[in-house]
């Protein structure tokens, strides 16, 4: 059946002054479907968007406390997602 099969939409987005709105609105239907962004290629998910699309993000975010609890290896997409929290 079409639930069980996985697939999968790339876009490429120019940039304009609307692009974040419709980033929203393309997060909001993705996980109105059911769907998840692809973390390896997320440039504009939201934190509350992440949560909602990996449940289990808690899990990993202890993972990541207990094997860097100073927070030396981040990026600026795990301080979006909430997943690190800046330690200057």
């Amino acid at each position: 059946s079409f639930a069980q099969r996985a697939h999968s939409l790339a876009l490429d987005i120019p940039w304009r002054s609307h692009t974040p709105e419709l980033l929203a609105e393309l997060e909001r239907i993705t996980l109105d479907c059911g769907g998840r962004v692809d973390l390896a290629k997320d440039s504009a998910l939201s934190a509350d968007g992440f949560t909602a699309m990996y449940p289990d993000c808690d899990r990993f975010i202890a993972v990541l406390q207990r094997l860097d609890p100073a927070g030396r290896f981040q990026s600026d997409q795990a301080r979006r997602l909430g997943l690190r929290t800046y330690a200057p």
